[in-house]
């Protein structure tokens, strides 16, 4: 892939990744604990 792709990739990485533990913090309350794995 490109150096371009390679940035968007990892951009999209990362974004997957604190997305589920941005959902668990804003709702505490309805939820259980999250534990995000980064499987490269």
């Amino acid at each position: 892939c490109t150096e371009k792709e390679q940035e968007a990739a990892l951009l999209h990485r990362f974004s997957a990744a604190g997305a589920g533990l941005r959902y668990q913090n804003l709702h505490q309350r309805t939820t259980e604990e999250v534990l995000a794995l980064d499987i490269a």
